[in-house]
């Protein structure tokens, strides 16, 4: 189907560089923000986290025995307080479980069994804190990839589907994983918007469909359609041998 997945990662890492995320201390800091960025904007999980650190809630056997009241004063950045302080407090349980043993695929159904945690934040967690090849799912992979292949794909399908089409296309590496998820989420913000994408500043113009074509089919409702143009070569960084492989 089109152009090879890995393209489209070294078209991003070419503009924006590596992207060092998941921007956390420790593991269990990427396990709290993972859980805090849940319908939420990073720049508010990233005042919550202070205010918990600030606290001291941001130590495991501390949180795990946190009651909602405690933790409310600390979530305000964030909102959602009575669903998100009991799921911190159980994801703080099973981090206490887990953090000295050796991770495990198995350890994503354990996640999904803890009430608020979907498919995103297990993987988020399996990705960033434990180093577990599994590449993360959100609306930015699903809105980006289906522009730059441009025709019927599992887009729109389950989760787990769109994440075994990803992973089947990518060498199975962990860091590959984390820098392109944080690609691609780069590249939703500053260019590929939900409405009124800017595709003359998106380092993935060269590859994408929805860029290079024109026609109504390929414009959201409300938009002009994008101009024809023709591919061309991203800026001359070099992309990690142990990356790009």
């Amino acid at each position: 189907m089109g152009i090879p997945l890995i393209w489209v990662y070294q078209q991003a890492y070419q503009a924006y560089g590596h992207r060092f995320w998941w921007p956390a201390r420790t593991p269990f800091e990427v396990v709290v923000g993972a859980v805090l960025t849940q319908n939420v904007l990073w720049e508010r999980v990233e005042r919550a986290i202070a205010l918990l650190e600030d606290a001291g809630w941001l130590e495991p056997g501390r949180l795990a025995h946190a009651t909602p009241d405690e933790l409310r004063p600390h979530l305000q950045p964030v909102g959602y307080y009575s669903r998100k302080a009991p799921l911190l407090r159980e994801i703080a349980r099973w981090y206490l479980d887990h953090r000295h043993r050796i991770p495990q695929p198995s350890w994503r159904g354990e996640l999904l069994n803890i009430h608020g945690v979907g498919p995103e934040t297990a993987d988020s967690i399996l990705l960033y804190a434990f180093h577990l090849p599994v590449f993360v799912v959100d609306a930015y992979t699903r809105r980006i990839l289906s522009r730059v292949y441009g025709v019927p794909g599992p887009w729109d399908a389950p989760y787990d589907r769109l994440r075994g089409w990803i992973e089947q296309r990518l060498p199975r590496d962990v860091a590959l994983y984390q820098d392109f998820h944080a690609q691609l989420v780069e590249v939703g913000k500053r260019s590929c918007k939900r409405r009124r994408p800017r595709c003359s500043q998106c380092p993935l113009r060269s590859v994408c469909a929805y860029a290079l074509r024109d026609g109504k089919a390929f414009a959201p409702a409300g938009e002009d359609p994008p101009r024809r143009s023709r591919p061309r070569e991203g800026p001359g960084k070099a992309v990690p041998r142990a990356i790009a492989r």
